[in-house]
């Protein structure tokens, strides 16, 4: 049986009740070419086969697509022998090494770089793609080594170079475990997002792009078809709800970091900030609770500093609310403050600041009890 086709260029199809065939001429993009989720159906439509024969020649495409359908393929039972038809470029050469062999033909290749990506935004967004492709770059080097052997760190400076390798050099480092016959090959793809595309392969392609079997893409021009209306509608669908999580995370970060501001300026303690955070809590309730315990706490240095005057009326510490002596007199409210503070370990304690203590007061001798921060 034969799954039904979304894409010209891919296709999954059993040969018999223990063999099936896996071909992915294609980008992998969950918008322009072959998909994760598609593979995902194609691939248990053929029922569990002991043998898969997988074809590729792609110049890669989408990391998480592609990382997708090589997961799917490692755990599947079936031995699996890929065939590099051409070219296994960026992330369709990750995939190729879900196979327990890897063939490929003399004049294929395989090229193996550094995860790039795309982002619009503010300075935090861009230092979150940063680190987002910091960890995808560490997961494809575990592949690759896994597969090969090689250090880590050997790997890591390959995928940096943009590495192309020929049929004998794949074999030589362990990415093939055999190579065969060359092929017959016909331009493609379009390889000019690469920096180092060899020579020979662009001469040979005339700078369109890789190569594939011409026979196999002669039987493949023949079944191309224009998207039908669900398709497009599709994916459409699958763009809009993108957008929609594209949104969701920026709203997100936004309230955690108000959150956290305001919480940073109240000196608020970071289990209650993190527990308002983890609730879901919104930014206007965050912060009315951030300012009730600041409120709480103010109240409760208040009781401290007056607790001390009771005990010692006359101290320098507290003669600035009942008893100042003549040479507190002298000084500006924010002396005294400073002096107050210096002198009492409760009120180092209760403020985290001399200056958080200064506002206090200040708020404190005017009426007003409850600090007020600024919103949003």
């Amino acid at each position: 049986m034969q799954t039904e086709q979304r894409d010209p260029w891919y296709r999954i199809t059993a040969k018999g009740p223990e063999d099936g065939e896996i071909e992915i001429y294609d980008v992998i993009s969950n918008f322009a070419g072959m998909n994760a989720q598609q593979f995902s159906k194609d691939l248990k439509a053929i029922g569990k086969v002991k043998n898969l024969a997988i074809h590729i020649n792609s110049p890669g495409g989408d990391v998480f697509e592609g990382q997708a359908i090589y997961s799917q393929l490692k755990h599947h039972k079936a031995h699996k022998t890929v065939f590099i038809d051409g070219i296994a470029a960026s992330i369709a050469s990750v995939i190729a090494m879900a196979g327990d062999e890897v063939v490929m033909p003399e004049n294929g290749m395989m090229m193996i770089h550094e995860p790039s990506g795309f982002v619009m935004g503010t300075q935090d967004d861009m230092a979150k793609m940063a680190d987002v492709l910091a960890k995808i770059r560490e997961t494809i080097v575990a592949v690759y080594a896994r597969k090969t052997g090689l250090e880590r760190e050997h790997v890591a400076e390959m995928m940096k170079e943009e590495t192309w390798l020929t049929a004998d050099e794949a074999v030589e480092f362990g990415f093939a475990d055999r190579r065969e016959e060359p092929v017959e090959l016909a331009a493609h793809f379009d390889l000019s997002q690469f920096s180092n595309v060899p020579p020979s392969l662009a001469k040979k392609v005339n700078g369109a792009g890789t190569v594939i079997k011409e026979a196999v893409m002669a039987e493949k021009k023949a079944e191309v078809t224009e998207p039908t209306p669900e398709i497009k509608a599709e994916r459409v669908s699958e763009m809009d709800v993108q957008g929609a999580v594209y949104d969701a995370l920026k709203s997100e970060r936004e309230r955690i970091s108000k959150i956290t501001k305001f919480a940073n300026q109240m000196q608020c303690k970071p289990e209650m900030v993190q527990a308002l955070i983890d609730s879901g809590a919104s930014v206007e309730a965050a912060y009315e609770q951030i300012g009730d315990d600041a409120t709480a706490r103010q109240v409760t240095a208040k009781e401290l500093l007056l607790a001390q005057l009771n005990t010692n009326p006359n101290a320098s510490a507290g003669g600035p609310i009942d008893g100042k002596s003549e040479a507190d007199e002298a000084l500006t409210p924010e002396d005294r403050y400073k002096k107050e503070f210096a002198a009492s370990k409760d009120l180092q304690a209760e403020f985290a600041t001399v200056g958080q203590y200064i506002a206090w007061r200040t708020f404190e001798v005017e009426g007003r009890i409850r600090l007020v921060g600024a919103k949003g």
